[in-house]
């Protein structure tokens, strides 16, 4: 009876612990099975708005919530790819993506390695001969990660320094050339519900050069941001993109429209099988 209870808890814990690292449905509620998303481009005839079908995307998921297929489409309805298929560990960690052609040969492939925290340690990406790898050294104690990319022939591709905070959001990204030297650092700041509002580009001497500020809805989604670039000290607004949402009766959105510097621009409807 008691080695009978010690299974059932080994059972129980291993149910309970797998997938722990996976962003079930994406985020979305209801546990939909199938997302579709289709974009449209705004065009103007006399001053009427006109949306015409841009690009379409339909996501397949597992009743896990793994997501297990991407397929996409042209605007004219025909597929523009053999789709993305997706590949996970046990704890959901993606560990392999590849995208087909229309003809079923590979055309890219995402690998991805974990450590024990669900941290990405190592990326490689495959197209045809080319061939990259990247290195993620993460030190926890300090909250620091070193990135390392190289292209397939050994040389350099990318160098960079990022730091987290106590909740392991990230808060700066330093860039380097191949020989070390600053290219760009960039900030990043939060707001209370930890939604990412702010971001801060500095050059290779530390001078602001530009920044950006993004408030969120109840729903935690952009609904307002505002692209600044500074000149001579003097903040100069660049751009305002603002965002609306529909919703559905379990807060997906099925429509989000974008507006820059309030001309409508773009719209998103989406449909979801739950």
């Amino acid at each position: 009876m008691k080695k009978a209870i010690v299974i059932l808890f080994i059972i129980f814990v291993s149910c309970n612990t797998s997938l722990k690292y996976l962003n079930q449905f994406d985020g979305f509620n209801g546990k939909p099975k199938r997302i579709e998303s289709t974009t449209y481009k705004v065009e103007y005839k006399d001053s009427v708005a006109i949306e015409k079908m841009a690009f379409k995307n339909i996501e397949f998921y597992d009743y896990k919530g793994r997501k297990i297929k991407t397929l996409m489409y042209k605007s004219d309805g025909s597929p523009s790819t053999g789709g993305i298929y997706y590949s996970y560990d046990k704890f959901g960690n993606e560990i392999k993506s590849i995208m087909y052609n229309r003809d079923s040969t590979i055309n890219s492939e995402n690998l991805s390695k974990y450590d024990g925290y669900g941290n990405k340690i190592e990326g490689i990406y495959i197209s045809g001969n080319r061939k990259s790898t990247t290195i993620n050294i993460i030190d926890r104690e300090n909250r620091t990660e070193q990135i390392i990319g190289k292209n397939g022939d050994g040389s350099f591709k990318e160098n960079a320094i990022q730091k987290y905070d106590d909740k392991w959001n990230k808060i700066e990204l330093i860039s380097y050339d191949s020989i070390g030297n600053q290219t760009t650092r960039i900030e990043f700041e939060y707001d209370k519900n930890y939604n990412l509002n702010s971001y801060k580009w500095y050059n290779a001497k530390n001078e602001l050069y530009n920044f950006n500020k993004t408030t969120f809805n109840n729903q935690n989604d952009p609904i307002i941001d505002f692209a600044y670039r500074v000149k001579d000290k003097d903040s100069i607004l660049k751009k305002t993109t603002k965002f609306e949402y529909k919703y559905d009766e379990k807060k997906n959105v099925v429509e989000q429209k974008l507006f820059s510097d309030d001309k409508f621009l773009w719209t998103t409807k989406y449909n979801y099988e739950y």
